[in-house]
């Protein structure tokens, strides 16, 4: 049961940034799947900043800010290991493809391993202070998730707005 609820509540720091930073899903789930305890579907995943960022200068020109874009994107994934850590649990085994993927779109953004370094240092920062913010959402969602084991986006927002 505990890793259960490390889950639920490693998946809801997941969905609250996602949702503080306007990030669309598709559901969140503690159903394990290959090598995953849980894992939050969204509708754009990572992948498509590391495409961008391949990308011609004119298609990266097309976006506003992405450094924003990526900095959110590191501060969501960092999230789910951030609230674990709030919840008293050290997991970084669990929070293993996080961390790489959050490496990974740093050094594609910044070129090299120091600023690379720099940015995830100040990404999770960040992401500490809005778990702490959005601690009580937290919980609420990782209850529900205990629950009902999958929540789609309608669902957690309907939680969220009952509380």
């Amino acid at each position: 049961m505990a890793q259960l609820i490390e889950t639920a509540i490693h998946e809801a720091g997941h969905v609250i940034m996602a949702i503080k930073y306007n990030k669309e899903f598709e559901y969140v789930t503690i159903i394990p799947k290959d090598d995953s305890l849980g894992h939050v579907k969204y509708i754009k995943d990572a992948s498509y900043i590391i495409n961008l960022l391949a990308g011609t200068s004119e298609e990266i020109l097309e976006f506003y800010d992405i450094d924003k874009m990526i900095r959110e994107e590191i501060v969501i994934k960092l999230s789910g290991y951030n609230a674990e850590l709030k919840f008293g649990v050290d997991n970084k085994v669990g929070a293993e493809d996080d961390m790489s993927s959050c490496f990974d779109l740093a050094l594609s953004h910044e070129g090299n391993g120091e600023s690379a370094s720099i940015l995830l240092e100040e990404c999770l920062e960040q992401s500490k202070k809005h778990i702490d913010e959005n601690w009580t959402s937290i919980k609420l969602i990782s209850e529900k998730l205990i629950e009902h084991k999958t929540l789609n986006q309608n669902q957690v927002f309907a939680f969220l707005e009952v509380k």
